[in-house]
């Protein structure tokens, strides 16, 4: 019990010293609390206006519309608003919070899948020691146990794409908290025979009012529980089976139904419109089962799936790349470690949020939007450390088959991930154009070359593990093959694994500051995000507040720092709080104009675009009139940029067009 709160408090350290460290960043860079980017004050705006009594609107006295994607993460802030007066340093708190949370978890889910997990899910069929030997590797004293268990959850408290999420204002890490709570309550209670098997499954389905991510979670949870236990079940055990399917489809439902038929009646979506009504996912599935479009799904999906595949690769290849290559053997070991457990307590969710998950909901929005920064899948993130966690496991306690397996797998990937590159590059975040193909071209180098050059081994797996085996009785002068480890043998093979450890740590050190990738990652990218937003966006903002009248309305497209700072009356150009626009932009096609006549019938008095991307709606210099503008020199992210405001003359607009739709 005492190691127990050891662990517990250093692990709690390490989220104060990571979610310390993002603080310092955000307040040297912007003098104040600040987001990275404008969507966390989405979910502020509509916080106060429920603790003030307006309902759930993005503007006062509006009726609902669920213009977030997450219906729960305003909620929460509410009472902290009614408390404090404020969102955002709440908001700030509650994702250190749930950081915390998410590394508790990691760590009991550590504890549970590194005991399960032995040599023998790693070596190839065409090589097997002898059973004695294996048993004897399998055993490992408790403290090295706890002690890989603690560094897996430090290495998610330190993560780069964590130390992005952890203050940014948004439901990301409510979003992670749950999907691994999720997880462990899943490996915790897979015996179907025991009724708290369902805890996963609420959880998962009250995860989708976080993000609507978390009903695909709900549904994968419910394939693993069939695929687990029906194979090699008979007649009684199937029948229990069968009725915690209908449990969990039943809690699926339970939430999904409501939610759906809210958001259908309100907005006529099946989502929300902040998730519905964005261009590239809007021809998504539930896009093709309204409209019947399936042979343009099937034929997207085909075309998009390469791409996927190489922008979710290059993330977790952001991430850190030693972790990759571990995690690719991972995930192989998992599956061969759940397929000899008996139907009673087997579950291969860790391996499949990790392969399927991502590319199913690519293939659910028919999109590879992942967000600033992956923030969309960032909840893969602990299950992507758990998973590399397992192959490192293997390396410190000095098993057999690890080496091969991690190259041959690792290659695989790699390679796999080259070629889908050819097809859909590596997306890389806005830079300019000659570095980003410097930077495309340099990983495809990188990865067709490791590729090619070890691939091959995967058709001599005997071959590699022969080798690897050799290497290490060479070095340590062991034994003959086939003979009990002996300790020479056991310490060559743990150092390996001891540098291997180190080499991964100092990697994640690495990227967690922001240094070894390019562009930068961790703080040093969540410093020019910080650093953008504050000369963007919260000057736009306060110069509205400061320059038109208090009952203006103003046209815009994701600028909510605006709405958060004047409390002036805004018209979204994207569709959160007005998805009627939708209708325009089928009749008039071209994005712009649908947004010229849709304003013409609700007459808002200022405009806020950019016209590097609203090009022909910033043309239109007979009726519109530049009053205000902001530039950025150095821009990381922001869409539109500059950013114009310009003031409506609709008496123009009148005398050349007819104002009806």
């Amino acid at each position: 019990m005492r190691a127990g709160w050891r662990a517990d408090g250093l692990i709690a350290a390490c989220v104060l010293a990571s979610a310390g460290a993002a603080l310092i960043v955000q307040l040297r860079t912007a003098g104040e609390l600040c987001y990275p980017i404008d969507d966390g004050w989405v979910y502020a705006v509509y916080a106060r206006n429920l603790a003030e009594g307006h309902g759930y609107s993005f503007n006062e006295g509006d009726h609902f519309i669920c213009g977030t994607t997450s219906v729960l993460w305003p909620l929460m802030l509410t009472p902290c608003y009614s408390l404090f007066g404020d969102c955002m340093a709440p908001a700030e708190a509650l994702g250190a919070i749930f950081l915390l949370l998410t590394c508790l978890y990691v760590h009991k889910i550590a504890l549970k899948i590194l005991v399960e997990v032995g040599p023998q899910d790693f070596l190839p069929s065409a090589y097997r020691v002898q059973e004695s030997r294996a048993t004897s590797l399998a055993t490992t004293d408790s403290a090295t146990h706890r002690a890989l268990a603690l560094i897996l959850s430090v290495f998610v408290a330190f993560s780069g794409f964590m130390a992005w999420s952890v203050l940014s204002g948004l439901e990301t890490l409510l979003f992670t908290f749950l999907t691994a709570a999720a997880v462990y309550y899943r490996l915790q209670y897979a015996d179907v025979n025991d009724p708290r098997c369902l805890i996963s499954s609420a959880i998962a389905s009250g995860a989708g009012l976080v993000r609507p991510e978390g009903f695909l979670l709900a549904g994968l949870l419910m394939a693993d529980t069939a695929l687990s236990g029906w194979s090699g079940s008979r007649g009684p055990f199937r029948q229990r089976l069968a009725l915690a399917l209908f449990g969990q489809f039943a809690l699926l439902c339970l939430v999904l139904f409501p939610y759906v038929l809210v958001n259908y009646r309100t907005c006529g979506m099946l989502f929300p419109t902040s998730f519905q009504l964005e261009p590239p996912l809007s021809k998504g599935l539930f896009f093709a089962a309204q409209s019947g479009e399936w042979a343009d799904y099937v034929r997207l999906v085909a075309l998009g799936f390469p791409r996927w595949a190489s922008k979710i690769g290059g993330m977790f290849l952001r991430e850190n790349v030693l972790m990759l290559a571990l995690a690719s053997a991972g995930v192989v070991a998992l599956v061969r470690q759940a397929a000899r457990s008996s139907a009673h307590g087997r579950s291969f969710i860790l391996p499949a949020l990790l392969a399927v998950y991502p590319l199913a909901r690519a293939m659910f929005l028919n999109s590879d939007q992942l967000g600033q920064e992956g923030r969309h899948i960032h909840n893969l993130i602990p299950i992507f450390y758990l998973v590399g966690g397992v192959t490192l496991s293997g390396f410190v306690r000095g098993w057999p088959g690890v080496w091969s397996s991690c190259g041959v797998w690792a290659a695989a990937v790699f390679f796999a991930l080259g070629l889908a590159g050819a097809v859909g590059p590596i997306a890389m975040p806005r830079v300019p154009v000659s570095e980003a193909r410097l930077a495309r071209a340099e990983q495809m180098a990188l990865l067709c070359a490791a590729g090619l050059a070890i691939t091959w081994l995967a058709a001599r797996r005997r071959w590699a593990s022969g080798l690897e085996e050799a290497v290490v009785r060479s070095v340590s002068g062991g034994s003959t093959p086939g003979a009990p480890a002996d300790s020479s043998e056991q310490t060559v093979r743990r150092r390996l694994g001891a540098a291997v450890l180190m080499l991964t740590a100092i990697t994640g050190a690495l990227r967690f500051v922001g240094l070894g990738s390019a562009p930068p990652h961790g703080l040093l990218r969540y410093r020019q995000y910080v650093k953008n937003t504050a000369e963007m966006h919260l000057p736009l903002a306060r110069w509205v507040a400061q320059h038109t009248p208090r009952d203006a309305a103003v046209a815009m497209f994701d600028k909510e720092a605006m709405k958060w700072y004047s409390r002036r009356r805004v018209i979204h150009l994207g569709g959160r709080t007005n998805p009627e626009i939708a209708a325009y932009r089928q009749r008039y096609g071209d994005w712009d104009r649908a947004s010229l006549f849709y304003l013409a019938s609700r007459r808002p008095q200022y405009l806020i675009i950019g016209p590097n991307v609203h090009r022909w709606l910033s043309e239109q210099r007979w009726m519109i009139e530049e009053v205000h503008r902001v530039f950025l020199d150095d821009n990381t992210h922001i869409w539109e940029n500059p950013q114009i405001v310009y003031r409506l003359n609709w008496q123009a607009f009148d005398r050349v067009h007819d104002s009806s739709p």
